[in-house]
């Protein structure tokens, strides 16, 4: 096992944050685009270097890109293979509303939690947590990450913000 897939077993062991765990995904992600990135180079001069014939050019980035691509295989598995948060039980716990909290404070948004339900004007979010997903109204949300969440509440809000909230608590009762 390599040290990426230590660091991610052990991150993953250590975090009760969905927000952490998908942030820390997202950094090694990034690390694999700009591998892929380099290995796109690399087929993109071998190709000049058939196209005009260049021998000893083509040569280097054929060697460049089987070299490139061996730095792709593995971490790709190993990212693909290390996400092992449990989020069926972090929506079951009072995490996932935590982290919501928290990141509608982060934006000036204030949230309420009733009878399991959210609730922010002008919608109601219900936790679907044996899909691992959100129902936003009367929509499916299959985007969890809290901070997502909050900003599409925000730009909800903010749409709507000529509705009167009167409107909407009577459409909850």
């Amino acid at each position: 096992m390599t040290q990426l897939a230590e660091d991610a077993q052990d991150f993953a062991a250590q975090t009760d944050s969905l927000e952490a765990a998908l942030a820390q995904e997202e950094k090694r992600v990034d690390d694999l685009i700009k591998a892929a990135k380099r290995y796109n180079s690399a087929l993109a001069k071998w190709k000049k270097a058939s196209q005009t014939g260049d021998i000893a050019a083509r040569q280097k980035a054929a060697d460049q890109a089987t070299s490139q691509i061996r730095t792709l295989v593995e971490p790709t598995d190993e990212t693909a293979a290390c996400w092992n948060f449990d989020t069926r039980s972090y929506f079951e716990s009072d995490l996932w509303w935590q982290e919501l909290q928290s990141a509608c404070s982060a934006i000036g948004l204030k949230v309420f939690l009733e009878a399991g339900v959210i609730l922010s004007s002008p919608v109601t979010i219900d936790q679907v947590a044996s899909k691992g997903q959100l129902r936003m109204g009367k929509k499916s949300l299959p985007t969890v990450r809290p901070s997502f969440v909050a900003k599409q509440l925000k730009t909800l809000r903010d749409r709507n913000s000529g509705g009167a909230p009167t409107q909407f608590l009577e459409s909850l009762y």
